[in-house]
């Protein structure tokens, strides 16, 4: 009996990870054509990728951390800091703020 509720009340947190993972693989998509066809763009990113720069992203209302690794072989998304790596740079923020200084000049 037990077992049933435990189940039932880890469901909520299995569902936003997979939420989670699934967005992530989505704009990991989406930034790997920009760059793909951004000349620009790969010119700035390329320090990054030489030093395989790690990016915290703490986002609030929702509350999300993932972490960005760029590497010459392209950008990954993930929701966890794999052992081997380091964090170099942290972004926290309201989600709204990340996005708008992501996406406008401001």
């Amino acid at each position: 009996m037990n077992d049933n509720f435990q189940t039932s009340t880890n469901a909520p947190s299995n569902i936003a990870t997979t939420a989670l993972n699934v967005v992530l693989v989505i704009i990991e998509t989406l930034l790997t054509l920009l760059l793909r066809f951004d000349a620009d763009l790969r010119k700035v990113v390329y320090p990054l990728a030489t030093t395989n720069t790690v990016v915290r992203i703490h986002a609030y209302v929702p509350s999300v951390t993932f972490y960005v690794t760029f590497t010459v072989n392209g950008i990954l998304l993930d929701s966890q800091l794999q052992p081997s790596q380091q964090v170099d740079v942290t972004i926290n923020g309201f989600t709204w703020q990340i996005a708008q200084n992501l996406f406008t000049n401001q």
